[in-house]
């Protein structure tokens, strides 16, 4: 209500998270090949601002959506990544069930982030504070990523993912 969205329109900036996110996805295949795994931490560095950026008010439709899509794209492209590598980034060994635990984990931060996010609701916190709080687990996910990308350039001389034994 802050941002004063008719219900089409807040339907309409919804969809761009979600059309930011399916390029986000598309265009990380592309980049993980390129640069490596470091790309995963640098979304989510971006999707750090982003998000927080989104509860700003008074912002013109176009800005808000152009924010709510590239937030997409970083947040979303970000966990393709994160989905994208975990089967490579486990040894063979234990693949199966380090990527089952990896999913897991998102599993259980896709139950929890929507109860936290009620219950900042539920206080009544104004918009600004509302998407300041998702914007935290951005930066955690970024220094995650970055450990990842440690763990990648140690067990394959580089950034980038290599299905070859370790």
């Amino acid at each position: 209500e802050e941002h004063g969205l008719a219900p089409g329109r807040a339907a309409l900036a919804t969809g761009c998270y979600h059309v930011g996110g399916t390029l986000g996805g598309l265009i990380m295949s592309l980049l993980l090949d390129r640069f490596g795994v470091i790309v995963i931490a640098i979304l989510f560095v971006l999707a750090a601002p982003l998000v927080a950026a989104i509860g700003q008010p008074g912002l013109p439709f176009g800005v808000l959506a152009s924010l709510v899509g590239l937030s997409g794209f970083c947040v979303l492209g970000a966990q393709f990544g994160n989905n994208a590598t975990a089967g490579l980034l486990y040894p063979t060994a234990i693949r199966s069930q380090g990527v089952g635990w990896a999913f897991a984990v998102g599993r259980f931060g896709s139950i929890v982030g929507p109860l936290a996010g009620a219950a900042l609701v539920a206080m009544k916190l104004p918009l600004k504070l509302l998407f300041l709080a998702p914007a935290a687990p951005m930066l955690v996910g970024a220094v995650g990523a970055a450990w990842l990308a440690r763990l990648c350039f140690v067990r394959f001389r580089g950034l980038q993912l290599d299905d070859a034994p370790a």
